[in-house]
């Protein structure tokens, strides 16, 4: 039996029908028009995400799966079970499903479906707080303490997953190929009591992804998917395998899995180890910001720096010396801006397990930096955030914010190079060096 070291704050809440314990842990359910869904406590812990370098598959895929250590450090709900046809008949008022069967995944939705779903449960019940899950909080849920390509060992086959069995993994035998989708639950759970986490259909998480090259950016259309489906070899249904599809798009191999958490952000770090350089002082690099504004960025970046053990983070600002700058938007924004001086080509693991941490949680990251267009560090900035389809801007401080808020980035907080003053502007304060903006 699965003994939690980490209980939830608030067991039962008021929204369950029901709720209890057994052999995987705690669980709440809620019961909407006759049809039960059912959600498994996740307590905080560590796990690693993505694949050794020598694991079958990896290297199938443009999307990376570079593996390191993730933190939780708080707990998150998600459902046993992929959102039936029955509850989402319930809900919506309709099917678009083309394998119809009430307990099988609804499917042939779109991320944007998914979202038109959970709005709606939001809004007839406030307190359910219901969600996607984050590509780290599906991946943490699915492995449930493994490290194998699959939760359940080494090889997959179709006594346990509904894929193309006809395509097996790492040569082993071939299996049954059903063609469609089968009924949630048709399988024995992970260790953590969740079904089905590989196979029947690919899950929609709530990252956005943007493979853009720097300076191509276009907004997040593409969301990720993960599981694999009916339709899929073993190699895309392992754990750590990553897909992206336009979020308009839909098959009949895309449905959805619900998460709920206490907190609109995932509570998540993650960091890897960066190799400490030479060419850093003792303290290693200083972050300077702002702590009057806490919002989710902030705690990011504090937690990637605690962890990481080389770097500071400070609200002291020193104008003799300036290192780093992190800046970040109100708590409701969507957007982080990182305003470099010299030091992003100093440690570039850190900054790159940095964007990753804020892309995790759904975030937009950018990168501004203060000199021309054709400085031969700019170019080496670039070069290093190549395939990152990180933004950058080379600007002046004044340019910088126009040009910023020409793409409608309305930051909130601001870390200029020299001098600061700081001001209230409403409930944002504003770190400024006098340009009137």
């Amino acid at each position: 039996m699965r003994i939690h070291k980490i209980l939830p704050d608030e067991f039962p809440e008021s929204w369950a029908s029901d709720w209890g314990e057994d052999e995987y842990g705690l669980w709440m359910a809620f019961t909407y028009k006759g049809v039960k869904q059912l959600f498994r406590w996740c307590e905080p812990g560590t796990f690693l995400m993505g694949s050794p370098e020598n694991q079958l598959g990896r290297g199938s895929t443009s999307v990376e799966e570079t593996q390191h250590e993730v933190i939780f450090s708080g707990g998150f709900w998600i459902a046993e079970t992929t959102v039936t046809q029955g509850l989402w008949q319930a809900v919506m008022g309709n099917n678009p499903s083309v394998f119809i069967h009430p307990n099988c995944p609804v499917e042939n939705i779109s991320w944007d479906d998914a979202q038109s779903f959970i709005t709606r449960m939001n809004e007839m019940k406030p307190e359910l707080k219901l969600c996607l899950p984050t590509e780290i909080q599906w991946e943490y849920s699915c492995r449930a303490g493994s490290v194998s390509p699959f939760h359940f060992g080494e090889l997959i086959t179709s006594d346990f997953v509904n894929f193309d069995g006809t395509v097996p993994y790492d040569n082993s035998e071939s299996s049954e190929f059903r063609e469609r989708t089968i009924e949630v639950k048709s399988f024995p759970p992970n260790a953590w009591g969740l079904h089905e986490m590989h196979g029947n259909v690919w899950e929609w998480c709530q990252n956005g992804y943007d493979g853009n090259l720097p300076g191509e950016y276009s907004s997040i259309t593409r969301r990720v998917l993960r599981g694999g489906s009916w339709l899929s070899d073993g190699e895309n249904c392992r754990s750590a395998h990553r897909s992206r599809i336009i979020q308009t798009h839909h098959h009949e191999t895309y449905g959805f899995r619900l998460a709920r958490t206490c907190h609109l952000l995932p509570t998540v770090t993650l960091v890897k180890k960066s190799k400490p350089l030479n060419v850093l002082s003792d303290r290693g690099l200083v972050f300077y910001y702002n702590n009057k504004l806490p919002c989710a960025a902030f705690n990011i970046l504090k937690s990637a720096i605690e962890i990481n053990g080389e770097h500071e983070l400070t609200s002291d600002f020193d104008e003799f010396r300036i290192d780093a700058y992190i800046l970040a938007d109100s708590p409701t924004s969507r957007i982080v801006v990182m305003d470099f001086d010299n030091t992003i080509t100093t440690d570039m693991d850190f900054y790159l397990d940095l964007i990753d941490a804020y892309r995790s949680h759904d975030w937009e990251p950018v990168v501004c930096t203060l000199r021309g267009d054709n400085n031969e560090n700019l170019l080496e900035i670039h070069e290093k955030l190549h395939d990152t389809g990180i933004r950058v801007y080379a600007t002046n401080g004044r340019k910088k914010r126009v040009f910023m808020l020409h793409e409608g980035i309305s930051v909130g907080l601001w870390i200029d190079d020299y001098f600061p003053s700081i001001s209230q502007l409403g409930t944002n304060f504003l770190i400024k060096n006098g340009i009137e903006f």
